[in-house]
């Protein structure tokens, strides 16, 4: 995808490729480089990968933001399943797409996990979303992936935890490792 920044054209790729075709028609010193995903000029046009975090604990949301921003991710985060779905649903096929969803399994007043994995699908058969719950015991969180989720984070998560499920969902490039 190509868009155009005044004078300054990009090719995007999605959140996981690591380089950037920059073109520089108004002479501003690029010209015919190829930079990285943490390139100022890149940070600055597209911003960071995203990542949409769903959880009715509202002090989940903000360590999972907080958690995020250490990893080099934004984060847009939402209390219901419904809410989830509609903020996905306006950044898709965008250069702001999320890269990834975080799903909490129960949400008392609203739709949870599963069903929000589902209505994912709909809007984009590939969407890649993380399962997490409080209650190690649920049967989802043990066997996540026969359900269609790429990871699963038992609560209270770690940095760690989160960095483990990423790399191997193949979120974090070889230098966020």
């Amino acid at each position: 995808m190509m868009i155009d920044f005044g004078g300054l054209a990009r090719s995007l790729a999605r959140p996981r490729n690591q380089t950037f075709a920059a073109v520089d028609a108004a002479g501003g010193g690029v010209e015919g480089k190829t930079l990285s995903q943490s390139h100022p000029a890149v940070q600055e046009s597209m911003g960071r990968p995203r990542i949409l975090i769903l959880d009715d604990n509202p002090q989940v949301l903000e360590v999972g933001r907080r958690m995020m921003d250490r990893l080099g991710f934004d984060s847009v985060i939402v209390s219901g399943g419904a809410e989830a779905v509609a903020r996905f649903e306006e950044s898709h096929a965008t250069p702001g797409a999320f890269a990834a969803v975080i799903a909490d399994l129960s949400v008392p007043e609203g739709m949870g996990g599963l069903e929000c994995l589902e209505r994912l699908r709909d809007i984009d058969p590939e969407v890649k979303v993380i399962a997490c719950s409080g209650d190690a015991t649920d049967p989802i969180l043990l066997d996540h992936e026969s359900k269609g989720f790429i990871g699963a984070l038992e609560k209270p998560f770690r940095l760690e935890d989160v960095r483990q499920v990423f790399d191997r969902a193949a979120l974090l490039g070889s230098e966020d490792v």
